[in-house]
């Protein structure tokens, strides 16, 4: 039976994931914090242990369950059944739910672009990943979560072969065509570039640190007020 092209690629963009089976299970305390900061959750993946079968493996996942949501193309189609969904951060990957009941990632091709998620909007780079729009301005900020290296605690008992994660964000700049840029300096200012003697003498008065939500939602307000006109 020939498949239609939107049907086709849509099927394009699974990519079956197949497990495989880890040596032993884990049975240490497998996750504290980081004594220099209790803001940091350290993550300990114990030697020949996959991330399946430690106490943190829900942890991974951007939300607690799996959640329907929908993938939309850059030509703008978006297959009309929802699926279920939820982002990994330790693999940097979209994964859903199958009509099997199996897990698997959704292909990180070129012509895809937005995947939501509930009430949740990714939009898709090929290059970076899936950067989730957490403030919605028409340059809007976005933050790609993944899990990255960590050093263990002085005082926690390792092997060579352990490998430790934390949880980071990395703030960008979406600008009306939806293209991402790195939150810096330089990149507010190319994406405003109207308003550079503004946002310079904003950044002067104010102390922004450019991995700070909060900072970062007050520089595009900024930016937009002074857009529109808002001047007082």
């Amino acid at each position: 039976m020939r498949l239609s092209k939107p049907i086709l690629s849509f099927t394009l963009l699974v990519l079956f994931h197949v497990g495989i089976a880890q040596s032993r299970p884990s049975s240490q305390a497998d996750t504290f914090l980081d004594s220099s900061n209790h803001s940091l959750r350290i993550y300990k993946l114990p030697a020949y242990t996959l991330t399946n079968n430690v106490s943190w493996r829900d942890s991974v996942y951007r939300f607690p369950a799996f959640q329907y949501g929908r993938i939309t193309l850059a030509t703008g189609f978006s297959p009309e059944e929802k699926i279920r969904l939820n982002y990994n951060l330790y693999l940097g990957q979209m994964q859903m739910i199958t009509t099997a009941g199996d897990t698997s990632h959704v292909r990180q091709l070129k012509e895809l672009k937005f995947i939501s998620i509930g009430d949740h909007l990714f939009c898709h780079d090929y290059n970076i990943g899936y950067i989730e729009v957490i403030h919605k301005l028409p340059v809007a900020l976005g933050v790609l979560n993944i899990m990255i290296t960590a050093d263990p605690d002085e005082r926690t008992t390792t092997s060579k072969y352990d490998r430790y994660y934390m949880k980071k964000g990395y703030y960008y700049f979406i600008d009306k065509d939806n293209k991402p840029s790195k939150a810096t300096r330089a990149s507010i200012q190319r994406l405003y570039p109207d308003l550079r003697k503004n946002i310079k003498a904003y950044l002067g008065e104010n102390r922004i640190d450019f991995e700070s939500k909060p900072d970062l939602i007050k520089l595009l307000t900024f930016c937009d007020e002074m857009t529109n006109g808002d001047r007082n």
